[in-house]
């Protein structure tokens, strides 16, 4: 360990937070099975009969979809291939706050959109990430200790 306090690493490093994969609600047939399966009464027994092809779907989207990752300086959305291409990126002292936006076809999988804002001005977008709430709440904490970090080294 080259660190002076245990889990606090400088401005100078860079280490991976945690890594998460989007939802298949990602994907318009995703969204259309959560619709679907929502239905009062048919919904459950239609889930369940479709669950087979929504584990592909998910297995498939580990494989050639994206996944984001969150760094101790930044949030990264890149290809889910190991060493994949950051497609974007928003600085963990680039937002202020942190919305979370649910469509109909999310609701099922408990998956929702991020909108990073700063005042009224969007930072940027993560769509579709599981358990939206518990992944902002991750976002503010790495934010946190960032600008912390950050504060005390000025």
């Amino acid at each position: 360990m080259n660190q002076a306090i245990a889990g606090v690493v400088g401005l100078e490093n860079e280490v991976e937070v945690t890594i998460v994969y989007p939802s298949i609600s990602a994907l318009p047939l995703g969204k259309f099975f959560g619709t679907l399966f929502k239905l009062p009464v048919i919904g459950f027994p239609i889930a369940l009969g479709f669950a087979p092809i929504c584990a592909s779907m998910y297995l498939g989207r580990l494989v050639v979809g994206k996944r984001v990752r969150v760094t101790s300086r930044q949030i990264v959305l890149e290809n889910a291939l190991r060493g994949g291409t950051a497609q974007n990126t928003i600085s963990l002292d680039s937002f202020d706050s942190i919305t979370v936006k649910q469509q109909s076809g999310q609701r099922w999988y408990n998956s929702g959109d991020l909108h990073f804002m700063t005042g009224d001005q969007t930072a940027g977008v993560i769509s579709d990430i599981s358990h939206p709430e518990a992944f902002r709440m991750m976002c503010l904490k790495a934010q946190e200790s960032f600008v912390g970090v950050k504060e005390a080294i000025s």
